[in-house]
């Protein structure tokens, strides 16, 4: 509903301007984002995957050229989901990212988390069930933020494992939300050499569709470039 708001007061726009409507999908703007930000504009025509990791989506997107294909995802919960269920359990605002992670510096996680992966997709609803175990069992806060962070980033790092067995010569490009925790960051440039936006540029797509729209005014007006 609210993309198509959104539509409705752009043709509004566009039309009492008398200019171009372009139309560009929710995905392609954050997958542009996170190409500028990351300094890794040369893919926009290129070949790569980019994983799209948010309160409202856990996706991994496979472009050739422009041409967008899902090749893995979430089977029920998003990873920011879950993480806001997390904190939101233990008490911190809505959403909770920002705050399960401050909460968790400094906190060990006594045992490893026993993720769920099948190839390039994923479940996170065990994450939250067995957070609520945890807080049953009287575990502190902060050794329940921490596990939540560490079964989020071990998800997503054998996601990009086995993104890499099957692409061996593509860059890995991560945005949304939760690959804002510099934890999680660190560990999968480390391991894989991926890329990754500025939060700025990971929790909105604006920024990604503005740049759309330039690469195609340019392609249209080569000259105003």
């Amino acid at each position: 509903p609210c993309g198509h708001a959104g539509m409705g007061a752009a043709a509004s726009v566009a039309a009492v301007l008398d200019v171009p409507l372009m139309e560009f999908s929710h995905q392609r703007g954050h997958v542009r984002a996170a190409l500028y930000s990351a300094g890794r504009e040369d893919l926009v025509n290129g070949r790569f995957v980019s994983f799209h990791v948010s309160g409202g989506t856990t996706e991994i997107l496979l472009l050739d050229n422009g041409k967008i294909d899902l090749i893995g995802s979430t089977l029920d919960l998003n990873a920011g989901q879950a993480i806001d269920r997390v904190g939101v359990m233990l008490g911190l605002g809505f959403p909770a990212g920002a705050a399960l992670s401050e909460l968790a510096e400094g906190a060990e996680v006594s045992k490893k988390p026993k993720i769920c992966v099948n190839g390039l997709d994923c479940n996170f609803s065990g994450l939250e069930n067995k957070a609520h175990d945890l807080f049953d069992a009287g575990v502190s806060p902060e050794c329940i933020a921490a596990y939540t962070l560490e079964y989020v980033k071990l998800t997503l790092h054998k996601l990009a494992e086995n993104v890499r067995a099957r692409y061996p010569d593509v860059d890995m490009i991560f945005g949304g939300g939760v690959c804002s925790n510099r934890d999680i960051a660190q560990t999968l440039q480390r391991d894989f050499g991926a890329y990754f936006a500025a939060p700025e540029f990971s929790s909105d797509n604006a920024a990604g569709i503005a740049l759309l729209a330039y690469d195609e005014f340019v392609k249209e007006t080569p000259d105003a470039g």
